[in-house]
């Protein structure tokens, strides 16, 4: 896996009251529901082959890894738009099997992104989301 250099980013700090805790899990609750979607797609489809060797196939999991935060603003109440910094780290065989295609394709998906993402944050609920 390749690690590129952290951008300045990291020398930034979050907005006053931001709850990078809240976030951070957010966006890790985000990788655990998209893995629960992908994994349920590649099981239906191990379940399609009725191939016993199949099921030694690990589909594998995808998370997000090393979450920084940089600024951000609030954009009403308990709403804040953050930059984010990660990197997704994908396990399993699935796993490698997409990182392995998307470099077929000229696309590094485990490298840094930098995006900007939306956080909500409820009394009960926290909900982010790609801008």
């Amino acid at each position: 896996m390749k690690r590129a250099a952290l951008p300045l980013l990291l020398l930034l700090a979050a907005c006053d009251g931001f709850p990078t805790d809240r976030a951070e899990a957010c966006l890790l609750n985000t990788a655990r529901e998209t893995t629960a979607k992908l994994t349920s797609a590649g099981k239906f489809l191990q379940d399609l082959t009725r191939n016993p060797d199949a099921g030694a196939f690990d589909i594998g999991a995808m998370t997000f890894a090393d979450i920084a935060f940089g600024t951000c603003s609030e954009t009403a109440s308990d709403t804040y738009e953050c930059a984010v910094e990660y990197q997704m780290d994908f396990s399993g065989d699935g796993g490698q099997a997409l990182v392995d295609l998307a470099a077929a394709l000229g696309q590094d998906i485990e490298a840094r992104r930098l995006e900007t993402w939306e956080f909500r944050f409820g009394p009960t609920v926290t909900e982010c989301n790609p801008v």
